[in-house]
């Protein structure tokens, strides 16, 4: 017998003591000897259910699908029951006084049969809460396993270890009788055959044998042997005719069911078989091993079948062989035919493929190695011989057949007779032949073609074809391989003309003879050609078409089915499952022809566009196929010519409304739209073409169709658009009367009619509403009156008279309600006649709060507005009084102002400082820190306190910010390359007279001439010069700081200040400290790269807002707001200043220096510290307590610079 065995699926676990399968789903129940049970997905391979049952072995498992649970039996003898769903614990009780052996479910009944190592048997009822109904009592030993009988589920069948299987009744405890199965040893299993032809039973014993008995004549009928091991099981094939056994030898063997030959036998490694589970309806088989369980397919479940040109189907049940035939009838598509069934005969083997001959008249059998061939009306045989592959030429005339011999031997035959000449020469080894307008010869890797006339290799095709399907005119092949088809045009001339030139190579033939059409992706499972048309069945349930390289769904199904045949005369294609429930769909043959001369492009040789092609364009021979074609057909021409871009035509053949509305919409046809739509008034359409219609500025027909789809809304917004006062009183009236109420009161509030809305309010119950709109709107006095009246009065009558009583009317209490007197006046201008002074916002971020603290009491309590200053604010939205309410209110920034620290931050960098001792104390050699973005000041505070005034602390920030006691500041922009220069001057500089201008620390120089420019800079403010950003010094100098200083030094001696700053000549873009500059090659390592630690904290500051002047109090530069709120930009911005701060760092921290930065967490945060890595050696992110819990802030804390990184290393 050709048995194909392929495993799908396996896995390893503990040992597997019980296996099931799920009727409908794609599942197999384990029980495991460690006390669990696990169900998988054998077709996705996943685990769908785990549970631990209890600490001992679990035997016996089944699924109960009609109630979603499965029963399982264990060594503590208790019956657990859950549903495998929720994994609910449904039932548990105890079964048996000793170890459960073997479960069975009653196929029909609430009925469960447990057996035991009692040597009871246990019948329990699930609907009378699991009781006990029956006992049976008789076996002398372990009770190993039990079967209902599939043809009588009222007896069952029992193996038991005293070599005996006894037949039971349900409601008698005594045995209908007692086989004894094997003399030498126990029973460890009992099975059923499942068909009804024959009253067999098989049984698998220790004495490695495997036993089928007829229990009628309870005569044995065969002993299989060939294990040399304890036999586990074994069972009928409910589908094949074979017989599965398995044994603790590991081997699973394959057993012809018909002649009791050994046909396969399989050995997976998985140590001990101890149970298998087979699927009804299907061809898989599980089996259980002590390491893992697999599931495997026995053979190809593709029914033996074959339909002739007439509808005659003749179709094989095991050896018996049956006719049916399929007569026009009006079921609908999908429907199950009702068929008769006819017996013509039996066969000797096994079939596994029926094929009819061209003609129709012969039907070939193949099956166990060997073809016969029978007449199809009588059933009598022609022809017989071994094959191992069977297929049929396209001569209808001839019955020229072939056959595959073996694998070196492919012969042909012309009217049931061998042809010894032109012999097909096979260059390589014949794995599968196909029959056709060529005869295809499958090798490895490839398809040879051959004729079959002369046996000469046509063409060689280089692609895994799994079946080769060829149209009716011979002119068309598709090769179908595993999940492709290749759709080839056969030139036949073109052999001819090389064979008679003697061009043709007799390993590769002939390469013009095919030529290739088109190929698409789908799975095949059957397929035959209707014209040039392609129909076929996929894997995923579909029924399609193949036309012009398209593929075209015809139908969708529930399972897999199979294609049997087109019949012109019903305009119908049948196709059937594997129990040959066949079902027809119409299909119509001029509409594939219409569309196969679409898609090849012959429907018009006008060159109009396809969108603009009409009936008239089309040529003769197309207007007369689709005169043929029926008028029911017509919408889906119609569709297919849309799909195709024919929107012109379709539109003009379709006979659906509502496909020509959707046309006349898609071609902005809104007048023909319109028409159609009145003829279904359905609103989805007027509401669809009103949306169009607007979108083509057509507002009066959008309002129409808007008015007639009920949208109110939209007819809301384009009557607010026009104002037009009219339709939106007709709008709000509508609305009302249509329970729209918010659309009605958007009416009248754009209308300005507050009588109705505070009526609308009224009319909804919203008195409460209504009265205080009315009072802060102007309501006429008595209306008001009466709202607060009816308010009161519905208060009482809810028994809320307390509150009503504490209502005032403004009319009986007018000294109550004084606000009228407070209400700004509004001039004619739209403009307050009184100015009303707002409070300035303070934006929502960290540093805000910090700015208010510290430059409220340094630049506005110094520098005064002059008279031309105008400020800008806005009042203080609720969201920002909470954050200021929150911050001031915040345990560190109350500890900040008693420690003196300009912000919380500080906080922040001494929790980083205690965890990773960053600053460093040693007078022999001060650390040189550089504080980027160090405004308003906090963390160069910590800077110079943890290095104990040894340290050399730069503050560099873009803000002009005066820098704390005992460290420096510098003024300029991170990202340019000439502050990286003036930060190195800055450290390198032994002892230039700049150095003290700029530290704002006691030196051996004037303690004032140090105040007198820092306070000078106060002045200082960037402008944008031809694109760049300049330092100037403001034109009025006489400011605040500049008039104090005079009072000490002669303002020469500040103009040479300044001049050394290169801060008063813009126009040369001198940098602020002048020094005589090195090249980095004359420059020591220390020089070079002069810098011990870098700590960042800096955020990019709010663009300028327009019209504020820079003398401003709230001027961005000052008020450092810093933070949007917008966390993608924040985020963004941060990495931005983050690879500045990191560029920096690799050009001025020496070897082994150390870095901190500030950055807000989102998506490119990794890539920032994989840059890091690449500079450092070691990363940290950490978010210090002083950070709040729902910020995104975190800090980067990087330890050790490695030499010679480079910025091309880093950001490459």
């Amino acid at each position: 017998m050709r048995l194909d065995i392929n495993k799908q699926f396996s896995t390893t676990s503990d040992r597997v003591k019980g296996i099931d399968f799920h009727p409908s789903e794609p599942w197999v129940l384990t029980t495991l000897y460690s006390g669990k049970i696990e169900i998988y997905n054998y077709e996705t391979g996943a685990k769908v259910k785990s549970i631990t049952v209890t600490d001992v072995p679990v035997r016996a498992g089944k699924f109960i699908a009609r109630k979603n649970w499965v029963v399982v039996g264990s060594d503590d003898y208790q019956v657990r029951v859950y549903n495998y769903n929720t994994s609910e614990k449904v039932a548990q009780f105890e079964a048996h006084p000793d170890y459960i052996r073997s479960i069975a479910v009653h196929p029909t009944k609430p009925y469960v049969l447990t057996s035991s190592d009692d040597m009871t048997i246990r019948l329990w009822n699930w609907d009378s809460n699991w009781k006990n109904e029956q006992t049976f009592e008789g076996h002398q030993h372990y009770v190993m396993s039990i079967a209902f009988n599939p043809k009588d589920p009222n007896t069952f069948a029992s193996a038991c270890l005293d070599k005996t299987v006894k037949i039971w009744s349900l409601g008698t405890n005594v045995p209908n009788f007692t086989l004894l199965a094997h003399e030498a040893k126990g029973v460890n299993y009992v099975e059923y055959y499942p068909q009804s032809d024959k009253p067999y039973l098989i049984t698998a014993s220790d004495d490695k044998t495997v036993k089928i008995w007829d229990y009628q004549t309870k005569s044995n009928v065969a002993t299989l042997e060939g294990h040399i091991s304890n036999v586990s099981f074994a069972i009928f094939h409910p589908e094949l005719p074979l017989i599965v056994s398995g044994s603790e030898d590991g081997t699973i063997k394959v057993w012809n069911a018909n002649t009791y030959k050994l046909e396969k036998s399989l050995n997976y490694g998985l140590e001990r078989a101890w149970c298998i589970a087979f699927r009804r309806h299907s061809n898989l088989i599980a089996v259980g091993y002590d390491s893992g369980n697999v599931v495997v397919k026995l053979g190809s479940e593709e029914p033996a079948l074959s339909m002739d040109s007439m509808g005659k189907i003749v179709y094989a049940k095991q050896s018996e062989i049956y006719q049916t035939v399929v007569k026009s009838t009006e079921t609908k598509d999908g429907e199950i035919i009702p068929l008769s069934q006819k017996e013509l005969g039996s066969v000797e083997v096994f079939p596994t493929t029926l094929k009819h001959s061209p003609n129709g008249r012969f039907i070939a059998v193949t099956g166990d190695s060997e073809y016969n061939i029978y007449t199809a009306l009588a059933w009598r045989s022609k022809a017989y011989g071994s094959a191992l592959d069977f297929v049929w030429a396209q001569d209808a005339n001839s019955n020229l057949f072939a056959i595959r011999e073996s694998p070196s031997a492919v012969k042909i035959f012309k009217n049931f007779t061998e042809r010894l000449s032109n012999p097909v020469q096979l260059v390589y080894t014949a794995d599968k032949i196909f029959g056709g307008a060529l005869l295809a010869v499958k090798s490895e890797g490839f398809v040879s073609f051959f004729d079959w006339d002369s046996g000469m290799l046509v063409r060689r095709v280089d692609v895994e074809a799994t079946d080769v399907v060829w149209s009716d005119n011979g002119e068309l092949v598709a090769i179908v391989c595993a999940d492709q088809v290749y759709v080839l045009k056969f030139n036949r001339d073109a052999f001819v003309e090389c064979v008679e030139s003697g061009e043709h190579d007799p390993e590769e033939g002939i390469e013009d003879a095919f030529e290739v059409q088109y190929d698409v992706t789908d799975v095949v499972a059957s397929g035959k050609w209707i014209g040039d048309v392609f129909l076929y069945t996929s894997t995923n349930m579909r029924l399609n078409y193949l036309v012009g390289g398209e593929i075209i769904n015809v139908a969708h199904s529930d399972k897999s089915m199979y294609l049997l045949g087109y019949l012109p005369r019903d305009n119908k294609v049948y196709i059937t499952d594997k129990d040959l429930n066949v079902v027809s769909y119409y299909l119509s043959l001029s509409v594939l022809e219409f569309q196969t001369l679409v898609l090849r492009g012959d429907l018009s040789e006008s060159e109009k566009e396809p969108s603009e092609l009409t009936s008239g364009d089309l040529d003769e021979s197309i207007s007369g196929l689709l005169a043929k074609i029926a008028k029911a057909d017509m919408g889906k021409i119609a569709r297919f010519l849309e799909k195709q871009d024919y929107t012109t035509l379709a539109l003009e053949l379709t006979t659906d409304n509502e496909q020509k509305f959707e046309l006349s919409v898609a071609m902005n046809d809104l007048a023909q739209a319109f028409e159609i739509a009145k003829i279904d008034d359905a609103e989805p359409k007027w509401k669809k073409l009103g949306d169009v219609a607007l979108k083509n500025w057509n507002v009066k027909l959008a309002a129409d169709c808007y008015d007639k789809a009920n949208d109110f809304a939209s007819l809301l917004l384009i009557h607010t658009s026009t104002n037009n006062q009219e339709a939106l009183n007709n709008l709000a009236e509508k609305a009302v009367a249509n329970g729209h109420y918010n659309v009605a009161f958007n009416c009248y509030w754009t209308m300005g009619d507050l009588g109705k809305a505070t009526q609308l309010l009224k009319l909804n119950n919203r008195l409460p509403e209504a009265a205080i709109v009315g009072l802060t709107y102007g309501l006429e006095a008595t209306q008001l009156n009466a709202l607060v009246k009816d308010w009161e009065a519905d208060l009482n009558k809810s028994g809320k008279s307390h509150v009503s009583a504490r209502l005032a009317n403004p009319v009986d209490d007018a000294a109550k309600f004084p606000q009228q007197a407070n209400l700004i006046d509004i001039g004619p201008g739209n403009e307050a006649k009184e100015e009303v002074e707002e409070e300035v916002e303070v934006e929502a971020g960290e540093e805000a709060e910090e700015e208010v603290e510290t430059e409220e009491t340094e630049a506005t309590r110094y520098a005064p507005v002059s008279s031309s200053t105008r400020c800008y604010s806005k009042k203080k939205g609720a969201s920002s009084s909470r954050w200021l309410e929150r911050s001031r209110n915040d345990h560190h920034t109350k500890e900040a102002r008693i420690a003196g620290y300009k912000s919380r931050a500080a906080f922040k960098l001494l929790s980083l400082h205690a965890k990773y001792q960053l600053f460093k104390t040693d007078p022999s050699r001060p650390q040189a820190i550089v504080d980027l973005g160090f405004a308003p000041g906090a963390w160069s505070q910590v800077a110079v306190q943890a290095t104990q005034g040894t340290g050399n602390v730069l503050g560099v920030d873009i803000l002009n910010t005066r820098p704390p006691q005992g460290a420096s500041s510098m003024q300029g922009n991170i990202l340019s390359k000439h502050t990286h220069e003036q930060i190195r001057t800055f450290f390198i500089e032994e002892d230039p007279i700049i150095q003290g201008l700029v530290r704002n620390t006691p030196d051996k120089r004037d303690e004032t001439a140090s105040l007198e420019v820092v306070e000078a800079e106060e002045d200082i403010r960037t402008v944008s010069v031809d694109g760049e950003d300049r330092i100037v010094v403001d034109e009025d100098i006489t400011s605040y700081y500049v008039k104090e200083a005079a009072k000490i030094h002669q303002e020469e001696e500040i103009e040479e200040a300044l001049k050394k700053l290169s801060l008063e000549n813009t126009e040369t873009s001198k940098p602020p400290i002048e020094t005589t500059q090195k090249s980095p090659a004359k420059m020591s390592i220390n020089q070079q790269f002069p810098v011990d630690l870098v700590i960042s904290d800096m955020c990019a500051p709010v663009p300028q807002p327009q019209g504020a002047w820079n003398n401003t109090t709230n001027m961005p530069m000052y008020r450092l707001a810093n933070t949007t709120g917008i966390l993608f930009k924040d985020h963004l911005s941060s990495m931005d200043l983050c690879d500045a701060a990191l560029i920096l760092c690799i050009d001025l921290l020496r070897s082994g220096g150390n870095f901190v930065c500030k950055f807000y967490t989102g998506k490119e945060d990794g890539l920032l510290e994989k840059r890091l890595k690449r500079v450092f050696k070691r990363v940290i992110r950490e978010k210090p307590v002083a950070s709040n819990a729902e910020s995104k802030e975190y800090y980067f804390v990087c330890l050790g610079k490695k030499p010679g990184a480079t910025k091309i290393d880093v950001f490459s």
